[in-house]
Parts: C-alpha cells; sequence; structure tokens
C-alpha cells in the first residue's frame, strides 16, 4: 500500500469517528436541599406512632408541582401535595396501622426549577408490626440427620471391605 493511500484511509476513519461520537446525554440526579419539616418539630429524627395522623411541610417546588409523600425502607406512598404559588406545600395524612417498627425515612419528592427535589426526614415508628428477622437458614435437624446418616453407612462400608478381606 503506498503512503497515499494509507494516509487517505487513515483520515476517513478519523472523520467517522468524530462523525459517530455523539455528545452523552446528561444523567439527572434528584436534588437534595431544604428541609421536610414534620408537624412543629425541627427537621431531626422524630418519633411517630404507626396509625396516627401526621403533617408535613416543605418548600423548594415548582409552583405548581405534585409532590409525592412516600415512607420508606418499604416504600408506601402515603399521599400527594400542590406547591403553592411559591413553591412550598402543607400535607397531611396518616402512617399506616400495620407500617413496621423502627427507623425510616419520610422522603417528599417533586419537580423543582433544577430537576427532581427530594425532601427528607428521618423517623422512628412504634406500635406498628413488629420487625421480624429474615429466615435464613434451614433447619438444623436435617443436617443432623444427613450427617448421622451418612456417617452410620460409611460404617457399614467399613465393616463389609474388612469382612471381604478376611474371606
Amino acid at each position: 500500500m503506498n503512503r497515499s493511500l494509507l494516509s487517505r484511509l487513515v483520515a476517513v476513519l478519523a472523520l467517522l469517528v468524530v462523525f459517530m461520537a455523539s455528545q452523552a446525554d446528561a444523567q439527572t440526579y434528584p436534588v437534595t436541599g431544604g428541609d421536610l419539616q414534620l408537624g412543629d418539630s425541627s427537621p431531626a429524627s422524630s418519633n411517630l406512632t404507626a396509625g396516627t395522623s401526621i403533617t408535613l411541610a416543605g418548600s423548594g417546588y415548582k409552583p405548581g408541582a405534585t409532590i409525592t409523600i412516600t415512607i420508606e425502607s418499604e416504600p408506601v406512598t402515603l399521599g400527594t401535595a400542590i406547591a403553592d404559588a411559591t413553591g412550598a406545600f402543607t400535607f397531611s395524612g396518616a402512617i399506616p396501622a400495620d407500617f413496621a417498627n423502627g427507623s425510616h425515612t419520610i422522603k417528599a419528592a417533586g419537580q423543582s426549577n433544577d430537576g427532581t427535589l427530594v425532601l427528607t426526614q428521618p423517623v422512628d415508628i412504634t406500635g406498628g408490626t413488629p420487625e421480624e428477622l429474615a429466615f435464613t437458614g434451614t433447619s438444623s435437624m436435617v443436617a443432623v440427620i444427613l450427617a448421622l446418616s451418612l456417617t452410620g453407612a460409611g460404617g457399614v462400608l467399613i465393616a463389609i471391605s474388612r469382612r471381604s478381606r478376611l474371606s
């Protein structure tokens, strides 16, 4: 191949790479900031009882934006609120009576001028469903029976092999 043909081929390949490359779409991440106010409490962790009413307030959303309120560990939607003309909202709802006891997070998610705004409030739930530990194993009795059976079978095989040698 001559040098002229090789340089043209490299130039064509370089142009293909330039034309085929496209700008990557920007990732959108939730915007965080501000406080989710739980009733009259500060933004610190709050103790709540399952089945009781709660009032939440927050701001920073687009006017008229729909804000979805959830409580998580096992996500449950508590309801929605609409941001007022200043981007603030107030929500009244209830923690489900059968919600699991323990530490959870209440989230308020909706559109702001900068993307999706998610405000959070850590809470401790009591009076709901007791937390149960997951059953992650098997019954130990099965393992014991299997071990004894294999030991017994091994003993029988040893006895049979010894009799065969003596004969």
